[in-house]
């Protein structure tokens, strides 16, 4: 019974790891979009 447990605890872990990777992906290539406009200076962000 301890087994089913720990496996569901740890395939519900694995898929957070995997959503945050692909959340973490996402926003890396989005900064690189933003960082290649050209350096702009603003006070309002």
């Amino acid at each position: 019974m301890s087994e089913f447990y720990y496996t569901r605890r740890i395939r519900a872990i694995a898929e957070r790891t995997t959503k945050l990777i692909e959340d973490g992906n996402k926003l890396e290539k989005q900064l690189q979009i933003e960082s290649s406009k050209g350096s702009r200076f603003s006070f309002f962000l």
